[in-house]
């Protein structure tokens, strides 16, 4: 399968040469919870290399209103999906990290409902109909994989759902920090507290239906009774059993097969 190529040069978005395979936050994703095998690993780690695209920051990969193309799934960096009203306002409806699958239903979908957007430096694998149906034809327990993936997906939003309706500004924000950092540890990219944090508070506040005064104040009252540290790009769970405890958090809704290491 050749590297894809955009016949419309797009801002921000760059179609990178095939990368030498490097093992991948998704296969590490699905190591832990099916127990792949090391060829099953391999092939998906080949596979997510052969065709990459590199969006910048603040840049939209997909946009509501637009016709899907391929299946997105994060390589490296993180992106906000979210929802833009008449009146331009946005509400963020979820977040993707590194090895999250975005649009698994965007072989189906008509029209996309919903925009994602970079933050920071993304860099994807672009999946094709008939790519997909290639590797799991081959390896049929990726497929599993992917089901198990889209399941987690639709878990997560029921509960920022239940977070948008039953808990309070300091409970929303200590979940949402919560569940960042344990998906996170999952694929290794978060220990001893530390969360790398290319979110802006807008984003925070956006994922939780907060202001950005709200959100600033909620922050600024969670760092002062020590429960977290703001540093440049990086954010710090100082306490994380209290906050756990503030915001009643149970990672079950992630379906790990075992509690992340962290």
């Amino acid at each position: 399968m050749a590297t894809l190529t955009l016949t419309v040069p797009m801002p921000g978005i760059a179609p990178l040469p095939a990368r030498p395979t490097t093992r991948s936050y998704l296969g590490h994703r699905f190591e832990n919870q099916l127990a792949i095998s090391g060829a099953e690993r391999d092939a998906l780690d080949r596979w997510l290399v052969r065709s990459v695209r590199r969006v910048s920051d603040r840049t939209a990969l997909v946009e509501q209103g637009a016709p899907p193309s391929d299946l997105y799934i994060v390589l490296d960096g993180w992106c906000c999906r979210y929802r833009a009203g008449t009146t331009g306002a946005r509400q963020v409806v979820a977040i993707h990290l590194p090895g999250d699958v975005c649009d698994f239903n965007s072989f189906v979908a008509q029209r996309m409902d919903s925009t994602v957007e970079a933050v920071g430096e993304l860099t994807v694998a672009c999946v094709s109909r008939s790519a997909l149906n290639e590797i799991t034809a081959a390896h049929p327990r990726l497929s599993q994989g992917l089901w198990w993936d889209s399941m987690v997906a639709s878990s997560t939003a029921r509960e920022w759902l239940f977070s948008l309706g039953q808990r309070n500004a300091r409970e929303r924000i200590a979940h949402l920090l919560c569940e960042l950092y344990q998906r996170l540890a999952n694929v290794g990219l978060a220990s001893g507290g530390a969360i790398p944090m290319p979110l802006t508070q807008g984003d925070l506040g956006s994922a939780c239906g907060m202001t950005p005064e709200h959100t600033n104040r909620t922050l600024r009252e969670l760092r002062e009774s020590g429960l977290i540290g703001i540093e440049p790009r990086m954010t710090r769970l100082r306490d994380r059993q209290a906050l756990e405890e503030i915001a009643s958090f149970n990672p079950d809704y992630l379906h790990f097969a075992a509690p992340p290491l962290g």
